[in-house]
């Protein structure tokens, strides 16, 4: 049996994280993207239509198949609930689509609770919590705009909460789903090797052969082959320098085709070049660090890939910010750089979103945003290399 404060503790949690759900499902009546919400109808009609087995020859799709996954149940309970004969053409399903990645959301909120209780108490870990639940920028992201980068992100959180307890084998089971989501997980794997090096050779096996074993059971409706050329579709199919981000391109402008020169190398082998850099660069400072570092490691990586790679979306920043608001508890000079980073997101999202041209074209501010983006990074390269040790903070 629980005590009272811990029941008066859950109730807080629970109707905190019903708030949150409550004020998302509001918010996706609001018009999103139209076009990402019209090719996820299009994938779902074609789910029902023809089924699950045999999706990519049917259709073209770049996303892997734990979104066609919930786009399938998805399917199962809209027709179940609100129309038996599958008219998806029903505003409401909209909605539908809306909801797995609004309860990810919802529940990537209670995993920083988690996580953060691990180090600190309850209240810290509350408001951290909250800060999540209710950071605008997600809130768009997710229940306005419609796109599903937190499921992604959902399942790379379920993998730090199990390696901050000592579970290897379902971290690593996790980062597959993850990586099955949306191929921006890939960022985290070197992350997830480096942190893995503790562990004895048999428990590291284990965990491949976890991994590789739930790749291959996702893919079978599939086929493993079909996957990667998801995954190689996904990566070709914008070769741009920046897709709307606001990075390290961007301040060269929009859509320039990531082939040609300057310098030496064309623009994407620069972003190559760049980026390893930075990942070996980071690296290099781990090696003194506490193991709880490892939120802000990922964070920063995320941070990095947004800011050097090419064919960057302006919804790849989404990861930053929920390892982010877990180092918090850390060292709450963070908190300053979080409130930022959700600025600068939510405008990155906001003028994308609306098609708002003349300001995306308006160099000036433009300029001035990503390189507060820059600025940001280099200042958490900054604080990660020159901090002393990483020491628990009550907010």
């Amino acid at each position: 049996m629980f005590s009272k404060q811990k029941n008066k503790q859950l109730f807080i949690v629970a109707l905190i994280l019903l708030t949150s759900f409550l004020i998302r499902m509001y918010f996706s009546y609001f018009d999103g993207h139209h076009g990402d919400l019209n090719i996820f109808k299009g994938w779902s009609s074609a789910l029902y239509n023809k089924g699950l087995f045999g999706f990519y020859k049917n259709v073209y799709s770049d996303y892997p198949p734990i979104f066609v996954y919930i786009l399938w149940i998805t399917n199962m309970v809209y027709k179940s609930l609100i129309s038996s004969s599958f008219d998806n053409s029903l505003p409401i399903f909209i909605n539908f689509i809306k909801t797995p990645a609004i309860l990810s959301d919802v529940i990537s909120s209670f995993i920083i609770f988690l996580i953060v209780k691990k180090y600190t108490g309850f209240r810290t870990s509350l408001i951290l919590m909250s800060l999540y639940a209710f950071n605008p920028a997600i809130i768009y992201n997710s229940a306005i705009w419609g796109q599903v980068d937190s499921i992604y992100v959902m399942f790379i959180l379920f993998s730090l909460l199990f390696l901050s307890y000592d579970s290897p084998i379902f971290a690593g089971v996790f980062l597959t789903l993850a990586i099955l989501t949306k191929p921006q997980s890939l960022i985290f794997i070197p992350i997830f090797i480096y942190f893995l090096q503790k562990y004895r050779l048999i428990t590291q096996i284990k965990v491949l052969v976890m991994s590789l074993i739930v790749f291959v059971i996702v893919s079978l409706p599939f086929s493993v082959q079909e996957v990667f050329n998801v995954f190689k579709k996904g990566y070709e199919r914008y070769p741009y320098i920046s897709m709307n981000a606001f990075n390290l391109w961007s301040i060269d402008g929009f859509f320039k085709n990531d082939s040609i020169i300057l310098f030496l190398f064309d623009y994407r082998t620069w972003g190559y070049i760049l980026f390893g850099l930075f990942v070996l660069y980071v690296a290099s400072q781990i090696k003194t660090k506490n193991a709880n570092s490892i939120y802000l490691i990922t964070s920063i990586l995320f941070f990095g890939f947004f800011i050097f790679f090419t064919r960057i979306h302006e919804r790849y920043f989404f990861p930053v910010l929920a390892p982010l608001a877990i180092s918090i508890s850390f060292d709450k000079r963070l908190l300053y750089i979080y409130i930022v980073s959700t600025f600068t997101f939510f405008l990155n999202l906001h003028f994308v979103l609306k098609e708002t041209q003349e300001w995306l074209n308006n160099n000036e501010y433009l300029i001035l945003i990503s390189l507060l983006n820059i600025g940001l990074l280099f200042y958490l390269l900054y604080y990660f290399k020159n901090q002393k040790s990483l020491k628990k903070e009550e907010i």
